[in-house]
């Protein structure tokens, strides 16, 4: 930190006001500190202050007040402005523009408003001392040892600019040592480099710098113990090994040599060319949907289910489906995903939830009582209407059928105010079982009604699907379509598609189809292996080898024989901090933001904003509307299937970690973290909270497999008293679901259990005899 304010800021004693809010907040008028009694009156002028802009009374009032009414909130801004008014030393000061309020920007003067120019007007190329100047500024986080902990939106606000600031800090004093150690000046850039680390201690390139330096001035012993640190640091945090750099680095500083250290350069890499294949060979298949969506929107509903392979083409098939389709039909989208296959009904849950802001729910003709019961999926209903009745009282055992009949009753209104419904579920292997029983339902009532369900799943993993297939072969509202390879011809085309105007490339097309078996995105990623390993490249030509010749018949070219071999390929050619961040994306699952994949890497934000933007140039990784996902899930599972025990297990707890403070209502995944990261307290915890959300949600398959793995957790610890609680749990579940000879042996094995945890209870100690002469009056 830079401690004293330092004396090159004269800009800061010209004005009326100084506000100080970097570091511990304070505020001064001609060099004598203001006080300012009230806390809120503070908050809201450091919040002011922080960019010296004017705000809207609105964005003030949801600052402070988030959870008042508006008319309240805005009585309580006035109150406070007069308050702050009368607080400085010249109520003109604070100004006042139409419905926005603010400081004096040529009168008050902040360290927050100096930095941001003061960066702006930084030359194209810095000079030490120009970074000199901006950290000066800082004397520490912003709004240190200052808090609003009744005011949740100021500290969310106060939290981001923190965090900013900081960001922006640790970068001036990496720029800064880089100046210095350029310009020879090692014993400063050590001083900096310290200065980084102390804030950011998993920065490895840090290390490694200051390593180099440590090594240049020839203190050999420290640069020796820098290293013994960054491997401690690493080891303990991310649960990884230094990099190859970071060891030579070290090997160098203890063979002695003392080589000028150079800065280091900034990351770079090869944007691949954009590889999108041509929709081709599934002609047959695209019309078979379009003739279903006719039907549909002709009234006679009907239901289809694709299944193929992994990166057979299902979810292309989908993409090119709906874009034809026009705009005046309602479409709801989802799909099922590995770690919340036990949540129930979750994927409805995201096809539904984007219609709570988008639609009229008021204005819809559909009984509050049913929406009663969809509310329980979807709670934003009843902050929406307010006066939805409570829950009706139902015969046992007819609770999930009276969800059943309101969810399909709500899509078949939603379907009579449009022309059409389309209800697309993707990876239908991995949805859960209460989902999938509600499809089967919902085929019976699919006939007379403008409404297409479309759902694909992966061949080979069908086990879970199987009783919805039978099902709707039953209702007679199935229509199957199973996506084979493309063909000779097919591959051709694509090949020539990626060739440009490099002609047929028939040899090469040949080659790729016997290797690929016609799998479209095998192909794409041995093209892109062959890409990244030099082997092809691509120019305003089209294809062509790396040695600028064609090959008669390619079959020199070594090719990977699985679409696992050529991903793994491509893998291999990331720098290791990449992969740690793909790493840690791939335990996330498929789809996460930059918060959570950061936090649970465990690298610097800045590390891996550039670690996300090489893996979406590398399209491994898509980014859509601010979030992350895996280009295909086959990419995810290779990578999570290559993580060593270790790595896996310290990325699961991680994951807990964060989610468990950003979504602490997502026990399902909770559970599958922990149980993975081998955290059996929280494990088992969140595993009976899930078996029991699951149940008031009448998922009875989804919470007796949470009691079940939470059961397995409790007997492997030896922990009978709670196995048996879990027992009961799991009893109760039965009975409810009126499966009683399952029940009545999950109830003998409880009492079993408990009697045995009852028996290892150590005896209480014997009162001892009163004494004869004693009399023990009752209280």
């Amino acid at each position: 930190m830079s401690g004293q304010r330092s004396e090159e800021q004269p800009a800061a004693f010209t004005a009326s006001l100084n506000i100080y809010l970097l570091g511990p907040p304070s505020v001064e008028c001609q060099g004598r500190a203001l006080p300012i009694a009230r806390r809120q009156t503070r908050a809201l002028l450091y919040r002011l202050a922080a960019h010296l802009e004017l705000l809207s009374r609105e964005q003030l009032c949801f600052l402070l007040w988030p959870d008042t009414p508006d008319a309240t909130a805005r009585t309580n801004l006035s109150r406070l402005l007069n308050l702050l008014r009368r607080a400085l030393p010249d109520p003109g000061l604070l100004l006042r523009q139409g419905d926005r309020v603010g400081l004096d920007s040529g009168r008050v003067w902040s360290d927050t408003k100096s930095w941001a120019d003061a960066s702006t007007a930084l030359p194209s190329h810095p000079t030490a001392a120009n970074w000199q100047r901006l950290i000066a500024l800082y004397r520490g986080p912003f709004l240190s040892g200052f808090s609003l902990p009744d005011r949740p939106e100021f500290e969310i606000w106060a939290t981001r600019e923190r965090e900013r600031w900081e960001r922006s800090y640790l970068e001036a004093l990496a720029a800064l040592a880089r100046q210095e150690t350029a310009q020879g000046a090692y014993d400063h850039a050590i001083a900096h480099v310290r200065r980084y680390l102390e804030i950011d201690e998993l920065a490895e390139e840090m290390h490694r710098r200051l390593i180099e330096l440590y090594a240049a001035v020839g203190k050999r012993n420290a640069a020796l113990r820098q290293f013994e640190r960054c491997v401690t640091v690493l080891e303990r945090e991310l649960g990884v090994t230094p990099l190859p750099a970071t060891r030579a680095a070290y090997e160098a500083a203890l063979a002695g040599h003392t080589v000028a250290p150079r800065p280091p350069a900034s990351p770079s890499w090869t944007v691949l060319p954009s590889l999108d294949a041509p929709f081709v060979g599934r002609e047959e298949a695209l019309n078979r949907l379009q003739q279903a969506y006719r039907q549909a929107r002709a009234g006679r509903g009907n239901g289809v289910l694709i299944s193929g392979e992994p990166g057979i083409g299902k979810s292309r098939l989908l993409q090119e489906f709906v874009s034809q389709l026009p705009p005046d039909i309602l479409l709801l989208s989802a799909g099922g995903h590995e770690a919340e296959e036990g949540l129930p009904y979750w994927p409805l849950v995201e096809a539904l939830r984007p219609l709570l802001g988008a639609i009229d729910w008021a204005t819809l003709d559909i009984e509050p009582a049913l929406l009663t019961e969809v509310a329980r999926l979807l709670p934003g209903l009843r902050t929406l209407l307010l006066d939805l009745p409570p829950p009706a009282v139902v015969e046992p055992g007819q609770e999930q059928v009276c969800l059943f009949r309101s969810l399909s009753d709500l899509l078949l209104r939603l379907a009579a105010s449009r022309p059409l419904l389309l209800l697309c579920l993707d990876d239908l292997q991995w949805v859960d079982a209460s989902t999938l029983s509600w499809l089967g339902y919902l085929g019976r009532r699919l006939r007379n009604a403008p409404l297409l369900v479309v759902g694909a799943y992966r061949h080979g993993e069908a086990a879970s699907v199987e009783k919805l297939r039978r099902t709707w072969r039953r209702l007679g509202v199935a229509e199957e379509m199973h996506l084979s390879g493309l063909g000779e011809q097919d591959v051709s085309r694509v090949v020539q598609q990626l060739a440009g105007n490099r002609g047929e490339h028939v040899a090469l097309s040949r080659r790729l189809y016997r290797e690929t078996g016609g799998n479209p995105f095998f192909l794409l990623e041995t093209v892109r292996a062959m890409l990244e390993a030099g082997l092809l490249r691509r120019d305003e030509a089209g294809l062509r080898t790396a040695a600028d010749e064609e090959l008669e018949d390619y079959s020199e070219l070594p090719l990977p024989n699985t679409v696992e071999q050529a991903i793994r390929e491509r893998l291999d050619r990331l720098s290791p901090p990449v992969s740690q961040v793909l790493e840690a994306a791939a335990v996330l699952g498929h789809q996460f933001d930059l918060d959570l994949v950061r936090a649970t890497s465990g690298r610097g934000e800045g590390e891996v904003v550039d670690a996300l933007d090489m893996l979406v140039a590398r399209q491994l990784l898509s980014e859509r509307e601010g979030a992350y996902c895996f280009d295909h899930d086959l990419i995810r599972t290779v990578v999570a299937r290559n993580l060593s025990y270790g790595r896996r297990r310290l990325l699961h707890r991680r994951a807990g970690a964060v989610l468990e403070e950003m979504y602490p209502d997502r026990v399902a995944v909770l559970a599958y973290h922990f149980d993975r990261a081998e955290r059996p307290e929280k494990a088992v915890a969140y595993f009976l909270q899930a078996g029991d959300r699951a149940r008031t949600l009448y998922g009875y398959r989804q919470a007796i497999r949470h009691y079940r793995r939470a059961l397995a957790i409790l007997k492997a610890q030896g922990s009978d008293a709670r196995a048996a609680r879990t027992l009961m749990r799991l009893g109760l579940t039965y009975h409810i679901a009126f499966d009683f000879r399952q029940a009545r042996q999950v109830y003998d094995e409880g009492f079993t259990l408990w009697q045995r945890a009852m028996a290892r209870r150590p005896a209480l100690p014997l009162r001892p005899a009163p004494h004869p002469l004693r009399v023990d009056w009752p209280h």
